[in-house]
C-alpha cells in the first residue's frame, strides 16, 4: 500500500478525531481489493481490542474510488 495523502486534525469542517488516508493499494495473486480490506478490518479488531477507545471505535475502511480491475498475465504472454 502506498500512502499518497494522510490528513486529519483541526481544520474547519473537519472532525478532530477523524483521520483520512488515501492510498494506492497493490495485492498479490489470490487476493482482491475486498480480501485486503477485510484483512485490514481484522487487523484493527485484533490489535485494538485492548484499547479502551479504539475497541469501541474501530476505524472504518471503505472504497472511495476503484479505478481498475487487476488481472494476472503470464510471463510468456505476447503482451508482456
Amino acid at each position: 500500500m502506498n500512502i499518497c495523502l494522510a490528513e486529519g486534525g483541526q481544520r474547519i469542517g473537519r472532525n478532530p478525531v477523524s483521520y483520512e488516508i488515501k492510498s494506492i493499494l497493490y495485492f498479490g495473486e489470490g487476493e482482491s481489493v475486498f480480501s485486503v480490506l477485510q484483512d485490514l478490518r481484522d487487523y484493527f479488531t485484533k490489535y485494538f481490542k485492548n484499547d479502551f477507545w479504539l475497541s469501541e471505535n474501530i476505524p472504518s475502511v471503505e472504497i472511495l474510488n476503484l479505478r481498475a480491475t487487476p488481472a494476472m498475465v503470464a510471463e510468456d504472454s505476447p503482451i508482456v
